[in-house]
């Protein structure tokens, strides 16, 4: 890993969002600078015949296939779009034995996206999604947006009284807050096996917007190392927490959350939309990283000049 890439220990040393923000957009960006990002936010517009002097990197190859002459993709410019961070504040995020545990990580990450979507002029907003879809800070540019987004952020709790039942219809809400052809970003532990889950990020996929998930779990979570006589208390469903063998349930729990992943996976590839996931002992920068990496084709670049 990159030294740039600050690992979630090193984050926990910092003392501020603020300043965490700043040092994993950082992260970001140099990781972007050494790859082969250009830099430059490009919508697919249509297609002209090549000429002397066009850039040979934007000839698109699979058309030249098709049609036998040589054809340049060309662009239009994204400026000042709507972004709407959708961050889950429900009890089981508070979970986690490591620097951060997932609520302090979405923090970061969602603090680190607001600091890059402001500084290239974006609209940018958060929603709160716990027993209800909170909309905490409208979609906005001006100035003091970022620290009204940290600091929301930062005062953002845990909201005991939402149950995982909870996070599909919260979704459902804010499919009706995210504008048309927005930027719409989900960071949630998604554990929900419903199918109203799948449905909902489905509806969120819809009217032009592009939705990004990201599932972020505890290393616990995607591990299960777990031996011996052990009790599992569940902080949203007390009803369900349960006394047994661990190594019995881990086989019976990751296959459920194998389960849970294809089929999150499958929606994704169905409706659209970018499904990552990732833990909390990783860094924050390598999953924006990742999701610039993966982004779909002709999708544009979501980070278009760097913050000064």
């Amino acid at each position: 890993m990159s030294l740039d890439l600050l690992p979630p220990e090193e984050i926990a040393r910092l003392r501020g969002l603020f300043v965490r923000a700043r040092a994993v957009t950082q992260g970001v960006f140099s990781g972007l600078h050494r790859s082969v990002h250009r830099g430059a936010s490009r919508d697919f517009s249509d297609h002209k015949e090549y000429s002397p002097g066009d850039d040979i990197r934007d000839l698109d190859w699979k058309a030249f296939a098709r049609m036998d002459r040589p054809l340049i993709r060309r662009y239009e410019s994204e400026t000042n779009r709507g972004a709407l961070l959708l961050m889950d504040v429900s009890a089981s995020m508070s979970f986690g034995s490591g620097p951060l545990d997932k609520l302090d990580f979405a923090r970061v990450t969602a603090a680190a996206l607001a600091f890059i979507l402001l500084g290239q002029r974006d609209r940018v907003g958060l929603a709160l999604l716990g027993r209800r879809c909170r909309l905490a800070v409208p979609l906005r540019a001006r100035g003091d947006q970022l620290a009204a987004m940290v600091a929301c952020l930062e005062g953002a709790v845990s909201d005991d009284s939402a149950t995982p039942r909870a996070l599909a219809e919260s979704l459902a809400e804010a499919a009706n807050m995210a504008p048309p052809r927005s930027l719409v970003v989900v960071l949630s532990d998604l554990l929900d096996p419903r199918r109203a889950l799948l449905v909902a990020l489905r509806r969120l996929a819809t009217m032009g917007r592009e939705v990004v998930v990201f599932q972020l779990l505890s290393p616990e979570e995607e591990e299960f190392p777990y031996d011996g006589r052990r009790q599992f208390l569940s902080r949203e469903l007390p009803e369900e927490s349960l006394i047994g063998d661990a190594r019995a349930l881990r086989r019976g729990y990751l296959a459920a959350l194998a389960t849970l992943r294809r089929d999150l996976a499958e929606a994704a590839v169905e409706s659209g939309f970018s499904f990552l996931t990732a833990t909390t002992a990783e860094a924050p920068a390598r999953l924006i990283l990742d999701w610039i990496g993966a982004r779909r084709p002709g999708g544009g670049d979501p980070i278009r000049q760097v913050p000064q």
